[in-house]
């Protein structure tokens, strides 16, 4: 993949700092859930961990600056996992207010709630890289040397 370059390759201190700083993000939200997993103590919900999950990606697309795909996918996806969590968590509230011996929400809720996320997050990165690949040209480091962005208008 040739990526076009709006400076020289050099690496000024900001880019080493913000590459750091998402690699050290998902460094600590990795041990985070690595901890909830083994603790045995520790229940979670699949949408707490599907947030997680969510920002692990999302800082490591904007850590990988060839991957400008990831870097347009993962904001719809962290903004769905943390929209499916809200939604978990309002589901529980609603559940605990009511009398009603029923379960409080079925396993297919719950599957819709953690797999909605990454099927957008799957849908815009493949149609990122379907519309980008005849394009190549249009990829270039951003002008901050951060990510990897399109030029593109469109």
């Amino acid at each position: 993949m040739a990526i076009s370059n709006r400076g020289d390759l050099s690496h000024p201190p900001t880019v080493t700092a913000f590459v750091a700083l998402q690699l050290l993000g998902a460094g600590g939200l990795i041990l985070v859930v690595l901890t909830a997993v083994f603790c045995k103590h520790i229940k979670r919900w699949p949408t707490w961990y599907s947030f997680c999950f969510s920002w692990i990606i999302s800082s490591l697309s904007y850590s990988l600056l060839t991957i400008a795909a990831g870097i347009y996918a993962s904001p719809p996806l962290t903004t769905c996992a943390t929209l499916s969590m809200i939604i978990h968590v309002l589901l529980r509230l609603r559940f605990a207010k009511s009398e009603s011996s029923a379960d409080e929400s079925g396993n297919e809720t719950i599957a819709i709630l953690v797999l909605a996320p990454y099927c957008v997050w799957a849908v815009i990165a493949i149609g990122f890289s379907l519309f980008t690949i005849p394009n190549i040209q249009t990829l270039a480091v951003s002008s901050t040397g951060t990510y990897c962005n399109s030029t593109d208008r469109i």
